[in-house]
């Protein structure tokens, strides 16, 4: 059972250097906080090394872990990241994470930043518990993540 949650954001900035601000960023903060989930130490692949298919182990701050894969990889126009595995019991229900992040030109020195975030959940509970208690929550943390780091990306 999956559920999508959609963001946008415009920023102005060139593309590239959109790019490597955003995919240096902790992809999970949308959801930290959220259910009491832990702050996740974020250690980014390099953008001129990183390869697709490559996996990372990631910590949370409660010592529980999460494995991250760079699903596609794109530079300078996509990136998809995939978190599975949770050993936190903070994440129940959660069976993966998948997060890409789209860059398009909008006119001259602004980008466009498309953000979709798939989870795939358990089971109808979970469905349930995510409708009508994370649903909101989730989007608005997204959405208020996306214009602050739109924000700060410099040229």
């Amino acid at each position: 059972m999956t559920k999508d949650i959609y963001s946008f954001v415009k920023v102005s900035s060139f593309r590239k250097e959109a790019y490597e601000y955003f995919i240096s960023l902790n992809p999970l903060l949308f959801y930290e906080g959220v259910a009491g989930a832990p702050y996740m130490d974020w250690l980014f692949f390099n953008v001129k090394l990183a390869t697709k298919g490559e996996k990372m182990l990631v910590n949370f701050e409660d010592g529980s872990s999460a494995i991250c894969h760079l699903v596609d990889f794109c530079p300078f126009k996509s990136f998809t990241f995939s978190f599975e595995c949770f050993t936190s019991v903070r994440f129940l229900g959660l069976d993966a994470i998948q997060c890409t992040y789209s860059f398009s030109d909008w006119g001259v020195g602004a980008t466009f930043v498309d953000c979709h975030y798939r989870l795939r959940l358990q089971s109808p509970f979970w469905n349930f518990i995510f409708e009508y208690f994370l649903r909101k929550t989730l989007e608005k943390n997204l959405d208020r993540i996306l214009i602050q780091n739109a924000k700060d990306v410099k040229f």
